[in-house]
């Protein structure tokens, strides 16, 4: 089958209007099909958008040509187009009902297709560009797995993994809106119910000949259709998440499982002296040692590139700035590593990565901890300094969780095997508690891991206030698990200077290969830290929006935390920009803000991640950490049975104008007080893609990096 791309280069440079017309052909159906269901039914109205899709098409050939497929690009103008062809008050009471469905909170124990035919194109819109394809053409083409790896020059089984993987997305999604479903199910509706709407046998010849008619001017069907206002999403403030968690499992000896230790012979004990309290978080710290083991590991003193010490030393602000800077420098470098298409959303937290790994290089010795410095930048800084560094920047950071009105919460914790053959050392548990606050909790593995799942992810789930589900999966521990190490950030905050839902804005967001997306533009006029860039790669603004305890306007307890935008002059630029920026020049950026009157435009936005990293943090340099045979994590348990089997990273965040009555003053009330005359206000315009970071000020820790490149498209509504 001629790729796509290939007929449109047909097309576009020799007018194969034959080569157009096998365009339309074959994707006619995923077209008309939306449109109908957008439509609520309206067939006359669904003609005349996917008539106004193809013409589009037919225009844009030339620039489109560089796509292996093009139904994500048709999935998104179709929307866009049956977006604009709403203008019945019947439909806008069936947008009502399905707004009314979608905010509903309470799940349905039910699953049926009728409950997820009003959020599929939306859900299916959010999806990465490579997924949302695979599940266009699997589902809405009825293409089989091997024709879908074909089109997408993948093989068939890969084809498989990233339409399971899209499905699984789905499924969270459906799960958020109070639709609870399973990825087997989910396939099952979508096969079975169809995603497939043959559209009329007639209509295929009608589009070919009036698009190939309208490509050359100007097509009515787009520019008379009436530009409608689209719903806001209700929310309270902003708040993102985070939490990761590594799985270390023993090796496997002689081909065969270890037996269980025999409950009645462990000694595993929690003493009133092993309670743990840090700032919000308490925590009960067990030990599964006996008294043999507990003297044996008083003598023990972790050598290698890993010191350990009992209690946390006390850090200088040399020694926490020369942190953060390694911190930001393997921030930099994981984002570089993860290398984020144009088209395509990003968003992580280093400093839970580099504490969860900091955790496990504390117990690390030789080359496999040599290999871990290396990557965190813990060689650029004196060894014997690292954790007691961490241990002050965490308190410098936690300063914001006592604040009225604000919750931010950083918590580690262990999680050992309750009988194992080789129990933690006593001096590896005294390191982790005295410099991470971590508390550890046996659980059992070997006899019942599908409870200890439960356990960890109602731990991850409480401390990431509920925002946080099903981190770990069942099938991710087993028998040979002998510990997990989580590490989970929770923030919620309020704009210093809020915005007014009255004042939003219903505008358009410019994607990277050309598109655009509807969405709602926040806006406000404020006094805030902006800078212009002119020496960098590519010319670029930047934003710096501060959080407060309350959402007062001009409010007196301020958070020492901010909302970083970069964003680069043109839409396709960004990509440029993330290539040349190192931790040093984003720093050098940083400190040319400077206060300046800005009328913000910023878009609302909801992401969410999920990151299994092992193989980029092997391909950063971490190899032996995840090789049973060369893996040296004796500084934990005193063997070399230990390695990592599984690191996962998962991060949500939603942005929104505030959501507090506080916040009820008008677009730039309260700031222009003052004497004098003031200079006009920059626009600020976020409606292309930028890249973010969630920043700690008094510290200049990035706490969280992203990018918003394709957001969410907003559900339409009646003007």
């Amino acid at each position: 089958m001629t790729p796509d791309n290939e007929l449109l280069h047909l097309y576009a440079d020799r007018e194969d209007e034959a080569a157009f017309a096998e365009l339309v052909r074959r994707h006619l159906n995923l077209v008309y099909g939306l449109a109908l269901r957008t439509l609520n039914g309206n067939a006359a109205l669904a003609e005349d958008v996917t008539q106004s899709v193809f013409t589009d098409l037919a225009r844009k050939a030339a620039q489109l040509r560089r796509h292996e497929t093009i139904v994500g690009w048709l999935h998104t103008s179709t929307r866009f187009a049956a977006a604009k062809a709403i203008r019945t008050e019947v439909t806008r009471q069936h947008h009502e009902q399905e707004a009314s469905a979608m905010q509903d909170p309470s799940p349905s124990a039910d699953f049926s297709f009728a409950q997820l035919r009003p959020l599929l194109d939306e859900a299916v819109g959010a999806l990465h560009d490579r997924e949302r394809n695979a599940v266009l053409l699997r589902f809405f083409e009825d293409k089989s797995y091997r024709e879908v790896g074909g089109i997408l020059g993948i093989s068939e089984n890969g084809a498989q993994m990233r339409v399971e993987r899209a499905l699984e997305k789905l499924r969270a999604q459906f799960s958020r809106r109070g639709v609870t479903t399973t990825a087997a199910l989910l396939s099952s509706a979508l096969g079975a119910h169809g995603a497939v709407i043959p559209a009329p046998a007639s209509l295929a010849t009608s589009v070919v000949n009036q698009s190939l008619a309208g490509a050359a001017g100007t097509t009515a069907a787009n520019s008379l259709l009436p530009k409608l206002s689209w719903p806001i999403w209700a929310g309270a403030g902003v708040f993102f998440v985070a939490a990761l968690y590594l799985i270390f499992q023993q090796s496997l000896a002689n081909g065969t499982l270890p037996a269980s230790p025999n409950p009645s012979t462990s000694s595993s004990t929690m003493k009133p002296s092993q309670i743990i309290r840090s700032g919000a978080i308490a925590a009960a710290l067990l030990t599964t040692t006996s008294a043999a083991t507990a003297q044996n590991s008083a003598q023990s003193v972790l050598q290698g590139t890993a010191p350990a010490p009992a209690s946390a030393a006390t850090a200088d602000t040399a020694t926490i700035a020369a942190l953060v800077t390694a911190n930001n420098r393997f921030a930099i470098d994981l984002f570089r590593q993860f290398n984020p298409k144009p088209n395509e959303n990003a968003f992580f937290s280093p400093y839970s990565i580099s504490t969860a790994l900091a955790m496990t290089w504390a117990g690390a010795k030789g080359d496999t901890a040599a290999q871990m410095a290396k990557i965190l930048h813990f060689s650029d800084m004196p060894n014997s300094s690292v954790l007691a560094g961490f241990a002050a920047l965490q308190q410098v950071i936690a300063k914001a969780q006592t604040l009225d009105g604000a919750k931010l919460a950083i918590a580690n914790s262990l999680w050992p095997e309750q009988n194992p053959e080789h129990p933690l050392l006593q001096n590896y548990l005294d390191a982790v508690q005295a410099n991470f606050a971590s508390s550890a909790t046996p659980v059992d593995f070997i006899q019942h891991a599908p409870d200890a799942v439960k356990q960890i992810n109602a731990w991850v789930e409480d401390k990431t206030n509920g925002k946080i589900k099903g981190l770990i999966q069942p099938t991710d521990v087993g028998p040979l698990t002998r510990l997990v190490l989580v590490n989970a950030i929770y923030f919620k905050g309020n704009w210093t200077n809020s915005f007014s839902p009255r004042a939003n804005l219903d505008d358009f967001f410019q994607l990277a290969n050309g598109g655009a997306l509807p969405v709602v533009l926040m806006h406000n006029q404020q006094r805030t830290k902006y800078a212009l860039i002119t020496d960098g790669p590519i010319p670029c603004q930047i934003l710096s929006l501060s959080y407060s305890a309350n959402s007062r306007i001009g409010s007196v307890n301020p958070l020492h935390l901010s909302f970083v935008a970069i964003l680069p002059h043109a839409s396709q630029d960004l990509a440029t920009l993330e290539r040349a920026l190192t931790a040093e020049q984003l720093a050098s950026w940083l400190g040319k803000l400077t206060e300046r009157e800005v009328s913000v435009y910023l878009p609302k936005f909801d992401l969410e991640e999920r990151y299994p990293m092992v193989n980029t943090l092997q391909d950063l340099g971490v190899k032996n950490a995840f090789d049973s045979k060369l893996a040296d994590f004796s500084g934990m348990n005193g063997t070399r049975e230990l390695f990592i089997s599984k690191v996962i990273h998962q991060t949500l965040i939603s942005v929104d104008e505030n959501g507090t009555v506080a916040a009820a003053a008008t677009m730039g009330e309260g700031i222009l007080l003052g004497s004098g005359p003031t200079a006009p206000p920059v626009e600020f315009r976020a409606d292309h893609p930028f890249l973010f970071l969630i920043r700690d000020d008094l510290s200049g820790s990035i706490l969280f990096l992203g990018q918003l490149a394709s957001p969410t498209a907003v559900q339409p509504s009646a003007p």
